[in-house]
């Protein structure tokens, strides 16, 4: 009888304790903060400006990631796409909804959250983690239930004065599987160059 009920103890324990954040299952870090901001979106020759919420979480110092990350590099900021608003009628695809999105923080871009690398040598490391299947909820898009999370590793770079910022792909992991019906895919990608002023 006592080794039954130690038995369900450890059973009672292991139920209690909670799962841990994971970016391939699209959850916000802990500790992350919330964020609703504006993005300049270029779309057949006009700029809009799109409402787009994320969650975010910078490190201080900077802090391995374990997903998506074979070299065991720490990150200095983890950024989460958690809904996106484009004006009604725009006809903007989502694609370039979520280029705009990247560009935006991207250091050598819109840089956000002004992450200084003022140095040669200088690096800062970002990870991105971006729903695969998307619908679409009164105007806005959002996630689908059940959609796991493109997780993409970017790092930046000072390479002198002729290249103050250099932006190196490091890593991009797809989650498998097709997306439900009803739901938008969006293909894992990263941008190559900064896609609107």
């Amino acid at each position: 009888m006592k080794r039954f009920l130690s038995v369900l103890s450890v059973l009672v324990l292991l139920c209690c304790i909670p799962a841990r954040a994971s970016l391939f299952d699209c959850d916000c870090p802990s500790g992350s903060s919330d964020a609703t901001l504006n993005v300049n979106v270029c779309w057949l020759g006009t700029t809009y400006v799109v409402p787009v919420t994320v969650c975010y979480k910078r490190y201080s110092p900077p802090t391995v990631i374990g997903e998506c990350n074979d070299d065991n590099l720490a990150q200095h900021y983890v950024i989460k796409i958690k809904k996106i608003c484009p004006p009604v009628g725009s006809g903007i695809p989502l694609a370039n909804l979520i280029a705009a999105i990247q560009g935006k923080f991207d250091v050598c871009c819109g840089n956000f959250f002004n992450y200084s690398i003022p140095n040669f040598g200088d690096v800062a490391c970002y990870m991105f983690a971006i729903p695969k299947c998307w619908r679409m909820v009164g105007i806005c898009w959002e996630p689908c239930a059940d959609s796991k999370c493109c997780v993409i590793r970017v790092e930046y770079e000072n390479m002198g004065p002729l290249a103050p910022c250099v932006r190196t792909v490091m890593e991009i992991c797809s989650p498998l599987g097709d997306c439900t019906t009803g739901c938008t895919t969006w293909e894992c990608s990263y941008i190559s160059t900064c896609p609107c002023p």
